[in-house]
C-alpha cells in the first residue's frame, strides 16, 4: 500500500508496440483513470520490441527477459505489492518466462495474491503436447496462482483438472472508447445498406496465414462472378515479405485492383475511419492462440455483421444467422457465400448490423472490461 492509501497492482505483460489484443487489453487497463484512481500500477513490459531475423530474435528475446526479470525484482525490493496481474504464456518459451516470473516473485506471494491472465485460446492444447518439462514448470506457477482469467465462459475448460473452477473468472475483452464510432454515422450507413448501396467488407487483423486474410482474397473474384457490388479493405501487417508479394501477386492476376485495397498497419482515426464505412467483418480465422478477438467486437459496435469461424471464445460472441454467419470450413466459396447471404439480403444485414451495435454498447466496451476486472481486483485485495 503507498502513502495515499492506494493498493499497489504489478501489471506483468505485453504493451503496445506492438499493437495487438493482448497489448491493447493490457495498456487500456493500466491507464484507466477508474483504476488509477483506486491502485498504484506498476507496469512491467515483456514485449520484443523489434522484428528480427529468427537468429537473432532468440539472444534478443534473453535479453529482454533478462531485462524484465531485473526490473521485476527491484519492484519487489522497493514495494509492497498487493497484487502481481500476469499475462500468461502458452508456449514453451513462455512456460520458461512465466516460471521465472513466478520464482522472482515468490517471497512476495506470502502476503501479496497472484492473478494470471490468459488472452488466448489454445492452453490447453500447449499444455498437453509439451514436454514433461515445461508441463511442470506450468503446473508450479498455476499452483501459486490465486486465480485465472479467460476471456469467455466457453474457455473456462482449458484449466479442467489444473485449477479449481471457482478460481477462474470470465472477463470479455473491451473495445477502447477512442475507437467507439458516432451512433449517427452508425445510423446512416445501415440505412445506406437498405438502399443497395455497394457492400464494403473488411479485413482487421494481423496478416497472418491462419488468420484466414488469404482465403479471403481468393473469395474476391467468385463475388465477382456473383455480380457483387463490393469492395475489400485488408488492414493490417505482413510477417513475411514473401506472403506480401504473394497477396499483391494474386490481385494483379486476377485483376482485382477496383475491388480490392490493402492499407497496411491502421491505428486511431485512421481505424476509425474504415470502421466507419464498412459493413461486413470478415476473419475466417484458425490462429491456434485466438481467443476473443477484439477486431470482432470493435466491428460489432461499428455496426457490422462478422463473417467468423467457430474457434476459441468466437462462438460465445457470434452466433449464426444472429450477429453473422459462421463458416464450418475456411474455403473461398464458404466465405464468398456467406458474404452473399448477407448482401443479398438487405434487410437481414441491416438488421445483424443494428443488433450488433447495441449488444457491443452494452457488453463489450472499455468500461465494462474495466468494472468486471475491478471486481476481481477488489475481491483479491482485501
Amino acid at each position: 500500500m503507498t502513502k495515499d492509501g492506494k493498493k499497489v497492482i504489478c501489471m506483468i505483460g505485453t504493451y503496445p508496440p506492438p499493437v495487438h489484443g493482448q497489448a491493447v487489453a493490457f495498456e487500456m487497463l493500466a491507464e484507466s483513470p477508474e483504476v488509477l484512481s483506486r491502485y498504484h500500477v506498476i507496469k512491467v513490459d515483456y514485449a520484443p520490441k523489434r522484428q528480427l531475423n529468427k537468429y537473432m530474435m532468440i539472444p534478443y528475446k534473453l535479453l529482454r527477459n533478462f531485462s524484465m526479470i531485473q526490473t521485476l525484482k527491484k519492484v519487489v525490493r522497493d514495494n509492497q505489492v498487493d497484487i502481481f496481474y500476469l499475462g500468461m504464456s502458452s508456449s514453451n518459451q513462455g512456460a520458461v518466462r512465466d516460471l521465472l516470473i513466478t520464482t522472482t516473485i515468490e517471497k512476495a506471494l506470502s502476503r501479496a495474491k497472484f492473478i494470471i491472465h490468459h488472452h488466448g485460446g489454445n492452453f490447453r492444447t500447449f499444455y498437453e503436447k509439451t514436454d514433461d518439462k515445461h508441463r511442470s514448470m506450468v503446473n508450479y506457477y498455476l499452483e501459486r496462482t490465486d486465480c485465472v482469467i479467460v476471456l469467455t465462459p466457453k474457455l473456462i475448460k482449458l484449466f479442467d483438472g489444473l485449477i479449481s473452477e471457482d478460481k477462474v473468472k470470465v472477463v470479455s475483452n473491451g473495445i477502447s472508447a477512442t475507437n467507439k464510432i458516432a451512433e449517427e454515422i452508425i445510423e446512416q450507413k445501415i440505412y445506406a445498406l437498405k438502399q443497395h448501396s455497394t457492400i464494403h467488407i473488411l479485413y482487421l487483423s494481423n496478416m497472418i496465414r491462419t488468420k484466414g486474410y488469404y482465403e479471403l482474397l481468393q473469395s474476391a473474384p467468385l463475388l465477382l462472378d456473383a455480380g457483387i457490388d463490393f469492395d475489400i479493405t485488408f488492414a493490417g501487417a505482413f510477417r513475411s515479405t514473401s506472403d506480401e508479394t504473394q497477396f499483391n501477386k494474386y490481385i494483379k492476376i486476377h485483376q482485382l485492383e477496383k475491388n480490392v485495397r490493402y492499407a497496411g498497419l491502421v491505428t486511431g482515426n485512421d481505424k476509425n475511419k474504415l470502421l466507419e464505412v464498412s459493413n461486413i467483418f470478415v476473419l475466417p480465422t484458425s490462429y491456434p492462440n485466438e481467443g476473443q478477438p477484439i477486431s470482432i467486437l470493435e466491428s460489432m459496435a461499428a455496426g457490422m455483421a462478422i463473417v467468423t469461424t467457430d474457434h476459441g471464445g468466437i462462438s460465445d460472441v457470434i452466433k449464426n444467422e444472429k450477429n453473422g454467419i459462421i463458416i464450418e470450413t475456411i474455403t473461398p466459396d464458404e466465405i464468398a457465400n456467406a458474404i452473399f447471404r448477407l448482401s443479398s439480403d438487405r434487410h437481414f444485414l441491416a438488421k445483424i448490423c443494428a443488433e450488433n451495435q447495441r449488444v457491443s454498447n452494452e457488453q463489450y466496451m472499455e468500461e465494462h472490461y474495466v468494472q468486471k476486472m475491478l471486481v476481481i481486483f477488489n475481491d483479491y485485495s482485501k
